[in-house]
């Protein structure tokens, strides 16, 4: 063949430099990688070409790679891909590291750029953001044996993520429930001072009910008997990895229960539902619709958007106080429920099954912290 005559097909089609037809029609494509000759087969040329694209995409990844010039996404990406034999658990787990990855700076920093001090700082970051002890140390473990392959593979000089993580604070056991005089001037401010009048009514049906947040977002319209005064718990919202608002089955089984409905908690959950607009296009989810905890948006509350909107509001209360409230969460609620309820003389059974809790020893040991006053109060009573 003369020298600038291109190669053809049986069908005429010009072919590529490593390209060739076989004699059963069928197509190769033959290359070189990592110094060794290796060979693509396809039934079509269109089909032998796409395999082509992922094959040079994948050698100039593994070159980008060995440069550590890849990001902290694609690492983690990487160690996922190459694995097998995860559990589901390790793979939503590696989902969810990379998903929260995505949403900051540090998950698209090249790995042969990133230092200790990086890797510290983005982990007290994720500390910032409200995130728990042992989720940090999930995210940790997830990136940090990434780093592990690269580094075993002599694509980076050091683990960044080989360090002790003590300076992350540990969370206590124990939660403190707000005081009375606390739960008094929060919701009075939610109720007169703050923008969003349906926060009062969510916070005050938390502390009324003791509900977990997830069992608020997960109620119904038809879980409430006005007439009876009960509130049906028997589903909860969550979040999946990707963001997306799901109905699932509660905590345990114990969960699944039946909460009085106190009449302040029946003036506010009257409140949330008239509040509702008939112009608004409610969203469903899972099938499940006329939620009672609703935005203006459409769409139900989730769980972490509960929790935003709580702290929201402190934060507004401390800028303009000159004495601050503690972190209210939608669990301290939870907690101070419990807490006043003990306080209160109601007997530990009835208020582990309104609770929720699997467990009396849950009630007992976690939550139903009592406090001083109440402690010092009835020891003088016994006092002859």
């Amino acid at each position: 063949m003369s020298r600038g005559v291109r190669r053809k097909d049986k069908n005429g089609l010009v072919l590529k430099e490593g390209e060739s037809q076989r004699k059963d029609l069928t197509y190769q494509y033959r290359f070189t990688c990592a110094g060794k000759r290796k060979y693509l087969y396809a039934p079509t040329l269109m089909e032998l070409r796409e395999k082509e694209t992922e094959v040079q995409k994948q050698i100039s990844n593994g070159m980008d790679y060995a440069k550590g010039q890849i990001s902290v996404i694609e690492l983690v990406e990487r160690r996922l891909n190459l694995q097998r034999g995860f559990r589901d658990n390790t793979k939503k787990s590696y989902t969810f590291v990379i998903n929260t990855l995505k949403k900051c700076e540090f998950g698209y920093a090249k790995i042969c750029d990133v230092k200790m001090s990086d890797a510290k700082q983005w982990l007290l970051s994720l500390y910032d953001e409200g995130r728990k002890r042992g989720t940090i140390l999930l995210f940790r473990g997830v990136v940090r044996a990434a780093f592990g392959d690269a580094y075993d593979e002599e694509v980076i000089n050091r683990n960044p993520f080989d360090f002790k993580t003590d300076f992350i604070p540990k969370e206590g056991q124990s939660r403190e429930a707000l005081t009375p005089l606390q739960q008094k001037v929060f919701l009075e401010f939610l109720k007169h001072d703050y923008a969003s009048g349906r926060l009062y009514d969510m916070a005050n049906i938390l502390l009324e009910t003791g509900m977990r947040i997830g069992e608020f977002c997960g109620l119904t319209e038809s879980d409430l008997s006005f007439e009876e005064r009960d509130i049906r718990i028997e589903r909860q919202m969550t979040l999946t990895t990707s963001g997306e608002r799901h109905i699932g089955v509660p905590k345990s089984r114990s969960a699944i229960r039946f909460i009085p409905m106190s009449t302040s908690a029946y003036i506010s959950f009257k409140n949330l539902i008239s509040s509702k607009s008939s112009d608004i296009n409610y969203i469903s989810v899972d099938g499940y619709h006329d939620f009672v905890l609703t935005a203006n948006t459409g769409y139900p509350y989730s769980p972490n958007y509960g929790a935003l909107i709580l702290r929201s509001a402190v934060e507004e209360y401390n800028n303009t106080h000159d004495i601050p409230l503690p972190c209210i969460t939608p669990h301290v609620l939870r907690h101070t429920f419990c807490t006043n309820k003990l306080n209160a003389g109601m007997d530990i059974k009835s208020l582990q099954y309104v609770m929720g809790h699997a467990s009396v020893s849950t009630t007992l040991n976690v939550y139903a912290h009592t406090r001083y006053e109440r402690v010092k109060e009835q020891m003088l009573s016994c006092i002859g």
